[in-house]
């Protein structure tokens, strides 16, 4: 990591166990070099920083566009490897973008929703993470979120925060057939990311 981004992790993850009892499980399995996807859901402005100080190598990560032409703010998520992706409609250029970080042996979150889900229930996912999975050939690996707030007047009210990684798959191993329309298979295997999120949320609410 850079001093920067250590700083950074260091800073977040204290305030996590202080204000929420941070809770982290799975991250052993992950590597430290090579490509990855780390998918989760999504429901809090605070995922990608809480997310990100939870693993132990440094990771890029995709926000919108607008947060790059905030003066001080724009600087900021520049700097903390944050690629810009237009809110409207399918933004390639973003795909784009975000392939490279991964064929540089990079990790990448990623949220398969696209967008934020202001309750407990996940919304349809998007054929992100199916794409680049595809066209890179990175494992992903699902993560659930559990308990960050949803807006910032709930901060202060003290609920543990979770973050449980879970094991990786390959969109090559689940999608053999050529001759698969390429868009449903990508669908599906954020489908499937989705699915395994959801399992991993079951298993620790029902501890």
């Amino acid at each position: 990591m850079r001093l920067t981004y250590r700083l950074a992790w260091v800073l977040i993850r204290t305030f996590g166990w202080t204000l929420f009892g941070f809770k982290i499980r799975g991250t052993k399995k992950i590597p430290m070099q090579g490509r990855i996807i780390f998918a989760a859901n999504h429901r809090s402005n605070l995922d990608p920083p809480i997310l990100g100080a939870s693993l132990p190598r440094e990771t890029y990560y995709m926000a919108k566009a607008q947060l790059f032409e905030k003066p001080i703010l724009g600087r900021l998520v520049k700097h903390y490897n944050s690629i810009p992706v237009k809110r409207s409609g399918q933004d390639l250029e973003a795909l784009r973008a975000t392939a490279r970080v991964l064929e540089s042996e990079n990790g990448v979150i990623m949220f398969p929703e696209g967008t934020r889900s202001f309750t407990e229930n996940f919304l349809p996912v998007t054929a992100g993470v199916g794409f680049l999975a595809a066209q890179t050939d990175s494992p992903v690996f699902p993560v659930y979120i559990g308990g960050t707030p949803v807006n910032f007047k709930r901060i202060f009210i003290r609920k543990p925060i979770k973050v449980i990684v879970g094991d990786p798959l390959r969109f090559s191993e689940l999608f053999t057939d050529p001759g698969q329309n390429k868009r449903e298979a990508y669908l599906a295997f954020s489908q499937k990311i989705m699915d395994e999120i959801a399992a991993l949320k079951a298993a620790e609410q029902s501890m």
